[in-house]
């Protein structure tokens, strides 16, 4: 269920309650603390930041998209959230949004609201699980005390010096945390496997792509 119609002559003041979208669709959360679960994946457009390995590049122009009211995202929810299913808020960056609290209030009649956050954006305290994933050294304290779970892109051992940096620093948090390979690299998998077998981390290697899932 694409909605490849750009985001085009809308005012301003006609965006209250209303959102960005890239896209909705069944899938299953392919990565972290809870693969395997069915879901509803709600792409939100636009981000602040441009990371060079983004897999969702498609979604990160805030012109992009299409705009949909709660109304409009309940009516697709209601042909295609999976039954028993998580609503997982991704983007893009959803903190690049306003009325985020509104959005996840209208979504938990479906099931858990999960969000999956740079960190980088002010956060509302509204979501069932909270999945930070770091891009950059730059992170709101505010977050990393919502967040349930850290998980970290790993290409080589720099990457895992820098989480454990990046753990000291946010000694507080006490969720779980997961490290992902990056682009699913041998080499990269090896040293997540290791780091988490070290650390008592968990291994996140998404899923989805594995098994040619969107």
């Amino acid at each position: 269920m694409r909605m490849p119609e750009r985001l085009t002559g809308v005012k301003k003041e006609e965006l209250a309650f209303c959102y960005a979208v890239n896209e909705i669709y069944p899938s299953i959360q392919g990565e972290g603390w809870h693969t395997g679960k069915p879901c509803t994946v709600l792409r939100l457009q636009g981000c602040n930041l441009r990371c060079p390995f983004c897999d969702t590049m498609y979604a990160v122009d805030s012109d992009g998209g299409r705009v949909l009211s709660l109304e409009e995202i309940d009516g697709w929810m209601l042909v295609s959230h999976p039954k028993d299913g998580i609503v997982l808020v991704t983007g893009g960056e959803p903190g690049c949004q306003p009325y985020l609290e509104e959005l996840a209030d209208s979504l938990r009649k479906w099931g858990p609201v999960h969000l999956e956050t740079n960190g980088t954006q002010v956060i509302p305290n509204c979501f069932d699980w909270v999945t930070v994933s770091p891009k950059g050294p730059e992170v709101e304290p505010v977050v990393m005390k919502l967040a349930n779970e850290v998980k970290w892109l790993v290409e080589d051992w720099g990457d895992v010096a820098l989480l454990k940096h990046f753990l000291r620093e946010y000694d507080e948090f006490q969720g779980t945390v997961s490290v992902q390979p990056l682009s699913a690299g041998v080499e990269a998998t090896r040293i997540c496997v290791r780091a988490a077998i070290e650390k008592g981390w968990r291994l996140s290697v998404q899923v989805h792509k594995l098994i040619g899932v969107a």
